[in-house]
């Protein structure tokens, strides 16, 4: 029997041990790979999310970062799903509950 419900929302319940096995941290951005302005992917950091979520947007489609393909390698950075919800991990932002979606 599946534990998959959808409300009358459209929205799937799930139990909290299926929803934590799809949380996945994000990576640390070295200094010395920030600042580029293009690359392949943007890389949001606390002050992206947070910009967004303060702008009562609900959807992140770009980042103040961007790095190359062979960066992200280098660095083991997930690329994280359009669709995917996305929240801070230090700071005010994660005590303010801010979360995003992405949208790219």
């Amino acid at each position: 029997m599946s534990d998959k419900r959808i409300d009358s929302q459209g929205w799937a319940k799930i139990n909290v041990e299926t929803a934590s096995s799809e949380i996945i941290s994000g990576s640390g951005f070295p200094k010395e790979h920030q600042g580029e302005s293009t690359g392949d992917y943007p890389f949001a950091k606390v002050g992206d999310i947070s910009r967004v979520f303060r702008s009562k947007q609900k959807f992140i489609s770009s980042a103040g970062h961007f790095i190359s393909e062979k960066i992200r390698s280098e660095i083991k950075a997930r690329i994280f799903p359009k669709g995917a919800i996305v929240f801070p991990k230090i700071g005010e932002a994660l005590k303010g509950n801010y979360r995003v979606v992405t949208n790219r």
